[in-house]
């Protein structure tokens, strides 16, 4: 009897491995990445707020991301034609969104070496916050400020630098 005793707890001992081996199940799955390419911005057309004449009380001139220029200030004339939006074109990878910083307040200098200075603000663009790479991953960024005339503003050119964020969302 010790060896059927043996050969039966043999038997079950495999009858239970068997059935834990049954009970467990593996599964594969699939592990994805994409890298894409860099955004990149490059500076196309410089803001223009064109000519003007301040007076005794100055004002403001805006020039929107459509290029339209508006004045207020009784006695600051803006005139001619000089004045357009800036441009960026945006390139990365296509159909993908991406968000726009617009800077806060930048000074603009006389280039005349006198040291006056002027301040742009309020900053807009088309499009506004978020834009959308095209097809062939690319699109034009329009951009548009509001130009701080002071009173009696000192003759000459005035320019500076801005600097526009653009970031994959």
């Amino acid at each position: 009897m010790g060896k059927r005793w043996l050969v039966l707890i043999f038997i079950v001992l495999c009858s239970i491995s068997f059935g834990w081996a049954q009970s467990t199940a593996d599964a594969t799955n699939t592990a994805n990445a994409t890298v894409a390419s860099s955004i990149t911005a490059t500076a196309g057309l410089t803001l223009e707020f064109g000519s003007m004449t301040a007076g005794a009380s100055g004002g403001t001139v805006t020039v929107d991301p459509s290029g339209t220029r508006t004045s207020t200030g009784a006695d600051l004339q803006p005139f001619g034609t000089g004045y357009r939006a800036a441009t960026f074109d945006v390139s990365g990878s296509a159909n993908n969104t991406y968000a726009i910083t617009l800077p806060g307040s930048v000074t603009i200098t006389n280039t005349g070496g006198t040291g006056e200075t002027m301040t742009v603000d309020s900053w807009t663009s088309t499009p506004s916050g978020t834009g959308t790479l095209d097809g062939t991953g690319n699109q034009t960024v329009q951009v548009g400020a509001t130009l701080n005339v002071g009173a009696n503003q000192a003759v000459g050119t005035y320019s500076g630098t801005f600097t526009v964020t653009f970031a994959y969302n």
